[in-house]
């Protein structure tokens, strides 16, 4: 997916790129193929990934499955009331086995 290798900017290029395992963009994709992330919420997700420039001091940023899954969660969790009542009662379903 584009995504798992795109250049970041926060202000100045900071990394190169942003890497995902293996397991981490198939998790990613799980997500979206589950419907919890659409194009949008992806890339703003994506972007909330990116460290302040200052902290970074290697020209790629490597994520693996747990710490996506711990910042996805805190993603969904901070957006949950933008959902839709439907997709709030299918993440509470679902919740527990994605992030438990």
């Amino acid at each position: 997916m584009p995504w798992s290798n795109d250049s970041a900017v926060c202000g100045e290029w900071c990394y190169r790129s942003l890497v995902l395992t293996p397991d981490a963009q198939a998790y990613l994709e799980l997500l979206g193929e589950l419907g919890h992330l659409d194009e949008e919420s992806l890339e703003r997700f994506m972007e909330s990934l990116s460290p302040s420039c200052e902290s970074l001091r290697s020209e790629e940023l490597v994520v693996d499955r747990a710490a996506l899954r711990l910042r996805i969660a805190e993603f969904l969790f901070q957006n949950y009331d933008s959902l839709s009542r439907q997709h709030q009662e299918l993440l509470g379903a679902e919740w527990p086995l994605l992030f438990g």
